[in-house]
């Protein structure tokens, strides 16, 4: 796994760069909880903080309820209700813990390393078009017929607010 960026191979400059820290976020259905057990278990071990939306809050296994309104679960309807709650929660309960957010529903599986590298090769872009990197999300993914099937990573500003 390897990736080139303007001025070399983007593994030259590991040891000199901090490392991202991403929290992968998953959300998915009663039904799906097998589904949310095992990505906990296997690429959500991967990432520096993982949670999964859940009907049931079990803290064992990083999955939390987090209320929604509209729709009934299961319901494409309900989506972006669920999403919206949940981009609510993350941002009051950790944007200051992690430099991105990984949002994606339960059917995905992720190869973590990956996308570390293909986020830090947009944070060298940005550095070197000296963008900051806080302003716009970066989506990723596909779009379906019936469904927008888009994961999505979320930068939040790194400096806490002066108190």
């Amino acid at each position: 796994v390897g990736g080139t960026v303007a001025g070399g191979n983007l593994e030259d400059n590991v040891d000199t760069v901090p490392p991202l820290r991403v929290m992968c976020v998953v959300y998915g259905y009663t039904r799906s909880r097998s589904r949310l057990e095992a990505i906990g278990d296997t690429w959500g071990r991967r990432c520096d903080g993982f949670m999964a939306l859940s009907p049931e809050t079990v803290p064992a296994l990083g999955m939390v309820h987090v209320p929604h309104f509209g729709g009934y679960e299961g319901s494409i309807k309900s989506l972006w209700q669920i999403l919206r709650s949940l981009l609510a929660y993350v941002h009051d309960n950790y944007k200051w813990d992690y430099d991105y957010f990984h949002f994606c529903q339960e059917d995905v599986y992720l190869i973590v390393e990956n996308l570390r590298l293909f986020l830090r090769e947009l944070e060298m872009e940005n550095e070197k078009t000296k963008e900051p990197k806080c302003l716009n999300p970066v989506f990723t993914g596909l779009r379906c017929a019936a469904l927008c099937c888009v994961a999505f990573h979320v930068p939040f500003p790194h400096t806490p607010p002066s108190q």
